[in-house]
């Protein structure tokens, strides 16, 4: 396991003894890196979170990074629950992901509602539209 996979079972471990991580043990155990990002990632957008902490910052920037590469199938997911099948998850893990997010719709309207404000800023902030 990589020094960083070690340092996400750690957090893990810890933080699920005081009941404070939403994240399950397992997902620090996954072999391949977009799978755990990914399944991180799926799970922190569903969770009310008020604090990220990493050893490394640009653990945290991937992280954000991997939810933008990630963002259309994050918006499906979040839509139809669970989680979907382009990444080598434990049969364990999928389904209490399966179990805990069983699906909203509500954000793919709020995404949309946003994805306008944004290019109509960017419109006027460069003077021109995005087509």
């Amino acid at each position: 396991m990589s020094s960083e996979g070690s340092y996400w079972s750690a957090v893990g471990a810890a933080a699920q003894q005081r009941g404070k991580s939403p994240l399950p043990k397992m997902v620090g155990s996954i072999a391949d890196p977009n799978a755990r990002y990914y399944a991180a990632a799926r799970i922190l957008v569903e969770e009310d979170v008020s604090l990220l902490m990493a050893l490394n910052p640009s653990t945290l920037l991937l992280l954000f990074r991997k939810m933008n590469e990630f963002k259309d199938v994050l918006v499906r997911d979040v839509e139809k629950g669970g989680i979907g099948a382009e990444f080598d998850l434990s049969p364990a893990l999928r389904h209490e992901i399966a179990s805990r997010y069983a699906g909203n719709a509500a954000p793919r309207r709020g995404a949309t509602r946003a994805d306008r404000r944004r290019r109509s800023s960017v419109g006027r902030v460069s003077g021109m539209a995005e087509t």
